[in-house]
C-alpha cells in the first residue's frame, strides 16, 4: 500500500513534489479511508490539469523509479538507463540527479525507500523500516559507494557491496543475493503497485490474463463489471493455440520478425455473447472481440487488471484511464475502490483525467483531488492537493475550477 510518493529534478518537475495518500481529518466520505497498522490511507488518487501540465510526468516518475528497483540488478557495468531524465532547462538541474523516495506498508510493516540517481549512476540510496514510531536503518548509501548497516544487517549486506556496482541499486543486489533484510521491501515494488499506460490495454494483454488466471471469481467479475456499465454482453469464451505457420509468417511479415521471435507464438480468440431481442424471443449471437467498440474493449481489458488489485489488495496506476470510458463508468469504478464493502484488501487506485466533471465532492474527498500545473515561462510543473484552498464540502468544485479558483487550466486566447 502506498502512503507518499516524492520526487524531484525528473523531467519538468525541477522542485520536489509529493503524493500524499495519508487521509486527513476531514469528515466527508471517511468510511473510503483504509485503515492500515494505525495509518488512514487513501483508496483512490485524481490528479487532472490542462495539457503538457506535467500529470503524466508525476506517473512516469513512479514508473521510471520502480522499473529501476525492478532491473537494476541485471544492468551491466556502464549500461545507461535512458528513461531517467532530469529536468533540462537550465545549465544546473540537468547535470544532477534526480530523487525518488517512497514510503508504503508491506505485511502490516511500514518503510521509507529512496534514491538519488542518475542515468548513469547511484549517489545515495536508503532503507527505513518502521518497527516503532521511529524509523529503524537497514542500510543507508551515500557517495555512491559508503554504505551504513545497522549491526544485525552488517554481517548479511556487507559481503553484497562488492556485488553492486555504481549503476545498479542496493536493494535489487542484495534481494538477488537472497538478503531476508531487503526481501519485503523489493517484493512491494515487484507484486504490490504496478504502472500502466492507457495504450498497454489491448487483446494480447486481456487474452494473457485470462489465460494465466485459474480464480473462477474472474468470470463472474467480468459479467458484472459489464452489466453495471450496461453492456449488452451475456457471456464471453477464451479460446487460445499455438500458432500456425501462415500466421507466424504473417506476424512475421508485418512487424518485421525473425522466425526465433515467434517461436512459440500462441494465437487468441476471445468470443462475446450479446442476448438480442428478436420477434419471437431473445437470442444470443456471438461476436468476435475485434469487433467490439473501443469502449467495450477498454473496459473488458481493465477487468481483470481491477479485479486482481481487489482481490489481492494492490497499487495500479493508469496514465489516462478515462480515455475511452463514459463518465459514470469511471464513477462505477472509482466505487469499487472506494467502498470497504467491495474493497476489503486495501487495493488503490491512481490515475491522471482530463474528465473535469470527476470534480465532485460526491465522489471524492478533498485530499484525493490533485492538480499538476506548468508555468511556461520556466518550464517548471507543480503538484498540489485541492485540500492546500479553502472549500467548504458543499462548494461547486467544477465551477471553481472553470473559474480558475485552483490554476491546472489551459490559458487559452480568445
Amino acid at each position: 500500500m502506498l502512503i507518499q510518493f516524492s520526487f524531484a529534478n525528473f523531467k519538468s518537475f525541477r522542485d520536489e513534489a509529493t503524493l500524499n495518500l495519508l487521509a486527513n481529518n476531514f469528515k466527508e466520505h471517511q468510511d473510503s479511508v483504509i485503515l492500515e497498522d494505525g495509518e488512514r490511507v487513501l483508496p483512490s488518487v485524481a490528479i487532472f490539469g490542462a495539457n503538457a501540465s506535467g500529470k503524466s510526468a508525476v506517473l512516469e516518475a513512479l514508473s521510471v523509479a520502480i522499473d529501476l528497483v525492478r532491473t537494476s540488478n541485471i544492468h551491466q557495468i556502464g549500461d545507461s538507463y535512458n528513461r531517467l531524465v532530469p529536468f533540462l532547462f537550465d545549465d544546473k538541474h540537468v547535470n544532477e540527479p534526480s530523487s525518488f523516495e517512497f514510503v508504503f506498508m508491506k505485511n502490516g510493516r511500514k518503510y521509507e525507500y529512496g534514491f538519488k540517481a542518475t542515468n548513469k549512476q547511484i549517489f545515495e540510496e536508503y532503507l527505513y523500516v518502521y518497527k516503532t514510531q521511529k524509523p529503524s536503518l537497514i542500510f543507508e548509501r551515500k557517495n555512491t559507494n559508503e554504505y551504513v548497516f545497522r549491526e544485525n544487517t552488517r554481517d548479511e549486506l556487507g559481503p553484497i557491496v562488492a556485488r553492486t556496482s555504481e549503476n545498479k541499486l542496493f536493494l535489487s543486489t542484495a534481494t538477488a543475493w537472497n538478503a531476508k533484510s531487503t526481501l519485503e521491501a523489493f517484493e512491494y515494488f515487484k507484486n504490490d503497485i504496478g504502472i500502466y499506460e492507457n495504450n498497454y490495454f489491448d487483446l494480447n494483454y486481456l487474452a494473457n490474463q485470462l489465460d494465466k488466471n485459474e480464480d473462477l471469481g474472474l468470470n463472474e467479475f467480468i459479467i458484472r463489471f459489464l452489466n453495471e456499465a450496461d453492456i449488452n454482453i451475456s457471456n464471453y469464451t477464451y479460446e487460445v493455440d499455438n500458432a500456425d505457420d501462415n500466421f507466424k509468417a504473417d506476424v512475421m511479415r508485418r512487424f518485421n520478425l525473425t522466425p526465433k521471435a515467434v517461436e512459440g507464438l500462441k494465437r487468441f480468440r476471445i468470443i462475446t455473447q450479446h442476448k438480442i431481442k428478436t420477434d419471437e424471443n431473445t437470442v444470443e449471437f456471438p461476436l468476435n472481440f475485434l469487433f467490439e467498440s473501443n469502449g467495450t474493449k477498454k473496459i473488458l481489458c481493465y477487468a481483470p487488471l481491477i479485479y486482481d488489485a481487489l482481490i489481492n489488495g494492490k497499487t495500479i496506476v493508469i496514465d489516462e484511464m478515462d480515455n475511452g470510458l463514459h463518465h459514470e463508468m469511471m464513477k462505477y469504478i472509482l466505487n469499487l475502490f472506494n467502498d470497504p464493502t467491495i474493497n476489503k484488501k486495501g487495493a488503490q487506485l491512481i490515475f491522471n483525467s482530463h474528465n473535469i466533471l470527476l470534480l465532485n465532492l460526491d465522489y471524492f474527498r478533498r485530499d484525493q483531488i490533485y492538480f499538476a500545473e506548468k508555468d511556461f515561462n520556466l518550464g517548471t510543473s507543480s503538484l498540489y492537493s485541492l485540500d492546500e484552498f479553502s472549500v467548504r464540502l458543499d462548494d461547486n468544485v467544477l465551477k471553481k475550477y472553470l473559474e480558475g479558483r485552483f490554476g491546472a487550466m489551459p490559458n487559452i486566447d480568445s
